[in-house]
């Protein structure tokens, strides 16, 4: 791929981003294209093609239409999610010029305040700009919905709902729950009349329990399959994409006394209900699990949940994990007291290496210690200077290429014949929508400096080099204004004089991504992950 091809590439993105500039005339109508009055309700349901594409009145894709449904929280917020069969009752409201959906007739439809996973969510207040949703209409006139400004439309990720049906003879107090317990739906059944055949027409899979074990139906496997319930999790997660039997992650799974269970023991979790996201109860850290859930912030107890963890039997022993939304702790079992909070970014690596006891809970208290090393200094230099690669200082009219420096090329400087060719660069690319710059293994574009009241900008063709908006996905581009404090880029020197650069204040400075040989991006998401593996980039200015 060349740089051409990425240009390309930006250009028919740029067709699906939302457009940004609100439309003063917008009127909502409904599918007939007639226009809705404040005060009239209607249900929102959600566009399939499979279903536009099917002529036939008595196909099965008639009872698969999907809504928009209101999934409320006693506690947390209300979310909206995508169903099937039903949805809920929505309105609008216009408030200076601006069109907000409701729900209720009180409650506004906007963006969460969570910064790692923002949500659709309900809010009885009118939401500050940042957090509105947008409303968009498709060129085949359905309705598209992003956050205000936004840079993608909203999508609904559909998440694995699990009939799990419970014959009279099982109590189910007794059985060990799981983390997809949580998207799953419960059935009370009499074994005498349940026909397992109708059922596998209804459903591709689904689950009956029994005291000892629990059966898995799928059509390959009509006769049902006996599983262990300490490994439950791991086997509906693999229900969902192929036979349950094959091989998952690398986890050979055996058979012993008729029941087959997997060679690797469940890690236990204490689940925090009321934020427990279905969506995001997956990836490695949460297949092989077993769970507690608690209900309420006071039942956080780490004392109390080490004399459960203790009780358990075929489940890691030395550790378990408190999953509080996207705050995760490890704890100790025989001490709670020594346990270690992080991040999603860091979960799958974490308890990777508990589970197979390449580190341990005190390993990663220590690392944190000397993390703080890496960070980027919040405390401004008044004095500071930018200088090229021989500790010359520059001046503001001067220009410079960036040339990435790499520790293995540093043996190659003794190498009388040294191949300039192996230093990356930072390139500009330009479209007619966005200009951005990132690494490049092939040629560099030159940059200047600006400094407004004492602070230093890299330029570039007399545009500032700072962060695009937003929270997450963020790229380092190029602006004709002068950007406001969060978004700025921040230059530090290394101990070896060379250039680092995070963003304002930030917790961890810029690394480059290598997508393809020939170039990467520039990123500054996820600082706990790139504190531990992610090498900085450091620049080195030679004059042009």
């Amino acid at each position: 791929m060349t740089i051409q091809d990425v240009i390309e590439e930006e250009n028919n993105l740029y067709k699906r981003k939302p457009p940004t500039k609100h439309d003063p005339n917008f009127q909502l109508h409904d599918n007939q294209g007639v226009p809705l009055n404040q005060g009239e309700t209607f249900a929102l349901e959600i566009y399939n093609s499979e279903i536009e594409d099917n002529d036939d009145e008595n196909s099965d894709y008639e009872r698969e239409i999907q809504y928009v449904e209101v999934f409320e929280s006693p506690i947390g917020y209300s979310t909206l999610s995508g169903a099937l069969r039903y949805g809920s009752t929505f309105g609008f409201k216009i408030v200076d010029g601006v069109t907000y959906l409701t729900y209720n007739n009180d409650g506004y439809v906007c963006i969460s305040p969570d910064k790692d996973y923002p949500e659709i969510i309900v809010e009885l207040e009118i939401p500050p700009k940042e957090r509105r949703v947008y409303i968009h209409y498709a060129d085949d006139g359905n309705i598209l919905l992003s956050q205000w400004n936004g840079n993608t439309y909203a999508s609904c990720e559909w998440v694995s709902t699990y009939i799990i049906y419970v014959p009279g003879h099982v109590d189910r107090s007794k059985i060990q729950s799981c983390a997809l317990d949580i998207c799953s739906t419960f059935v009370d059944i009499d074994l005498e009349t349940f026909d397992v055949s109708a059922k596998l027409e209804e459903h591709k899979y689904f689950i009956v329990l029994d005291k000892d074990y629990f059966l898995v139906y799928q059509k390959q496997h009509p006769e049902g399959v006996k599983c262990n319930y300490q490994q439950r999790n791991l086997f509906m997660e693999q229900m969902r994409y192929s036979d349950v039997l094959s091989k998952w992650n690398d986890i050979p799974s055996k058979e012993s006394n008729g029941i087959w269970s997997y060679e690797r023991l469940s890690v236990l979790y204490f689940v925090f209900r009321p934020k427990a996201d279905p969506s995001k109860l997956s990836g490695y850290s949460y297949y092989n699990t077993i769970a507690e859930f608690y209900d309420t912030a006071e039942g956080e107890d780490f004392e109390k949940f080490a004399e459960i963890a203790r009780t358990k039997d075929s489940c890691v022993s030395h550790f378990f994990v408190i999953s509080r939304e996207t705050t995760f702790y490890v704890v100790d079992t025989s001490n709670p007291g020594i346990n270690y909070k992080f991040s999603t970014a860091l979960g799958n690596k974490i308890i990777r290496n508990l589970t197979f006891k390449l580190a341990t809970i005190q390993d990663f208290i220590e690392e944190e210690k000397t993390l703080h090393k890496l960070r980027p200094t919040t405390k401004r230099d008044p004095n500071f200077q930018l200088r090229d690669n021989q500790g010359v200082p520059l001046q503001e009219n001067e220009t410079f290429e960036l040339e990435m420096y790499n520790s293995r090329y540093e043996d190659s400087l003794k190498e009388e014949n040294r191949d300039r060719g192996d230093f990356d660069h930072v390139e500009v690319a330009d479209n007619v929508h966005r200009v951005y710059i990132f690494g490049s293994a092939d040629h560099g574009a030159v940059f200047g400096f600006k400094v407004v009241d004492g602070i230093t900008y890299l330029t570039h063709n007399n545009n500032y080099i700072c962060a695009s908006s937003g929270e997450t996905h963020i790229e380092t581009i190029l602006s004709p204004e002068l950007p406001p404090k969060e978004r700025r880029i921040q230059i530090h020197y290394a101990e070896d004089g060379n250039l680092l650069l995070s963003k304002w204040n930030g917790d961890s400075y810029y690394y480059c991504d290598w997508i393809k040989v020939s170039y990467g991006e520039f990123i500054s998401d996820y600082p706990e992950f790139t504190l531990r593996w992610g090498e900085p980039v450091k620049l080195i200015i030679k004059r042009v």
